[in-house]
């Protein structure tokens, strides 16, 4: 039946969904917990903030704390790029 297809692909997005949004917390666990050996505040805080938000499912204002802590992370990787190149020359 048409209704029962279109509900059991509801469910199935629904569960993709619920797959992801799981992933997501779990990495940014992880990253976490490194960022408590590695010496990067401002990368750990972003982490806790979103872990606490995920955790409180508090999820208004996700998506700019995953944006600072992308942007964060690409100016980690970028000053240790720098850091590499200088101890090469």
């Amino acid at each position: 039946c048409l209704l029962s297809r279109g509900l059991g692909d509801v469910y199935k997005r629904q569960d993709q969904e619920m797959s992801r949004f799981n992933s997501v917390h779990d990495n940014i666990h992880k990253l976490h917990g490194a960022c408590c050996y590695t010496g990067v505040p401002r990368l750990q805080r972003l982490c806790l903030e979103i872990e606490s938000q995920f955790k409180t499912d508090r999820l208004d204002g996700l998506e700019l704390n995953l944006d600072a802590l992308a942007e964060e992370a690409n100016l980690i990787v970028k000053a240790a790029q720098e850091c590499i190149n200088q101890s090469i020359d």
